[in-house]
């Protein structure tokens, strides 16, 4: 798993708060990332996601995903290819460090 290049667009969600888009191509690296608890920063594994421009019509057209949990939802439906032609909606729940991800595929 290779370096991704930036610039980095993190998906940072706050609780109840909710993101719908649909994917048009993904791939999963590391980056570096500076936090409160790491204000050197530490190298994490993302999966970046490709979305439709009008699903993110600020910035780069992608948002890299930092949760573990949540890679750990999407990765197999991403890898399926009638299942990646679906809209995904990804909602937060509660706050870090506990803060959990739910999936809707619809």
């Amino acid at each position: 798993m290779g370096v991704l290049p930036g610039p980095y667009e993190i998906l940072d969600l706050q609780d109840r708060e909710s993101r719908t888009f649909s994917v048009e191509r993904w791939e999963q690296g590391r980056v570096t990332i500076k936090t409160d608890e790491a204000p050197e920063g530490k190298e994490v594994e993302v999966c970046r996601i490709w979305v439709q421009r009008g699903d993110k019509p600020t910035g780069a057209p992608y948002w890299d995903i930092t949760s573990k949990t949540l890679c750990v939802q999407i990765l197999p439906l991403l890898m399926d290819p009638v299942q990646v032609r679906r809209r995904f909606t990804v909602t937060a729940h509660g706050v870090r460090p506990r803060k959990r991800f739910s999936l809707e595929v619809a």
